[in-house]
């Protein structure tokens, strides 16, 4: 389940990177001379940022939840070694 998690949220990472890329191409294109106050470049650096919000949304929410996911291996881990190490001292 966490390799699934890592696998989703390094995908999301990407997503959002090539997305905020592409938020920023249009920007910047929009705000060249030749395509100033173009209503449909207006409209695709809208979308796009809302769409960049989005996907940054969820790839908060995959960390958080990630972040809750290895908090909560660790404590088992931890709880594991300290049994283990627990049952090797009554064996001696």
């Amino acid at each position: 389940l966490l390799k699934k998690f890592l696998f989703i949220s390094e995908n999301l990472s990407d997503l959002f990177l090539t997305t905020k890329a592409f938020q920023m191409f249009v920007s910047d294109m929009y705000s060249m001379d030749s395509y100033n106050g173009e209503p449909v470049i207006e409209n695709l650096v809208i979308r796009t940022r809302e769409v960049t919000d989005e996907i940054e949304g969820f790839r908060e929410i995959f960390q958080y939840t990630l972040d809750e996911e290895l908090d909560e291996e660790m404590q088992e881990l931890e709880e594991e070694l300290d049994n283990t190490a627990e049952e090797e001292k009554e064996e001696y």
